[in-house]
């Protein structure tokens, strides 16, 4: 599938303006707040309001470090990787509560962050269901725009990338749930604003990703 440089992409004007004080922890919600998930066309460009949520899914080794690598401008846009602080909480018995630990740590970051008026780029694995619902209150407790955008890969692409087998059998059923979710347009209720499914050909089309008000223009 080729990209056309004038295809529209769908544009997120769920905007929190820059600076925008964040509630007290006793007003922070508990659950998840019902969102418009609407679904995003592909696209080489796209764009978000700023200080916006990004959470990455995807099954490992699907590419998402490397997209985020490539289009996220880390002077604007915090990356914040669950898998690598995970690995750096070493005083965790089981990976249940390492996890647990290290997405407590993202969300203190993440509102630090959200608070000096950047956006923010949440990088984990994203396809269950608990650990998405997670990564949606660390924005919607920061009265921030929660945006999904999920990185599909076949079987084969993931082996090519060195997925091993035990990896492939826990993530390719969660994708496919997700992706079903996504056509179900179940996502909304989730808490996520907009939806972006992109296979591996259509990441890599993708040019900028913006987090300026004034892209709008451009982009229709």
């Amino acid at each position: 599938m080729k990209i056309s440089e004038h295809e529209r992409s769908g544009y997120s004007s769920d905007r929190t303006r820059r600076g925008e004080i964040i509630g007290d922890d006793g007003d922070r919600p508990v659950n998840v707040r019902r969102a418009r998930g609407r679904r995003l066309n592909p696209s080489n460009r796209l764009g978000y309001a700023p200080s916006s949520v990004i959470v990455l899914a995807g099954a490992s080794r699907v590419g998402k470090t490397t997209f985020a690598d490539r289009l996220f401008d880390k002077g604007s846009v915090a990356v914040l990787s669950i898998e690598k602080i995970r690995r750096m909480i070493a005083s965790a018995p089981d990976e249940s509560q390492a996890r647990t630990q290290a997405l407590s740590l993202i969300g203190q970051v993440a509102h630090q962050r959200l608070r000096a008026g950047q956006s923010v780029v949440l990088d984990g694995d994203a396809l269950d269901p608990e650990e998405r619902r997670g990564l949606v209150l660390i924005a919607q407790q920061a009265r921030r725009p929660a945006h999904l955008i999920f990185l599909e890969g076949s079987r084969e692409q993931l082996e090519e990338s060195g997925a091993d087998e035990a990896a492939l059998e826990r993530d390719l059923p969660l994708a496919l749930e997700l992706r079903r979710a996504v056509e179900q347009n179940r996502l909304g209720e989730e808490g996520f604003a907009t939806v972006l499914t992109l296979t591996r050909r259509a990441a890599d089309q993708v040019k900028q990703i913006g987090f300026d008000m004034d892209m709008r223009a451009s982009l229709d």
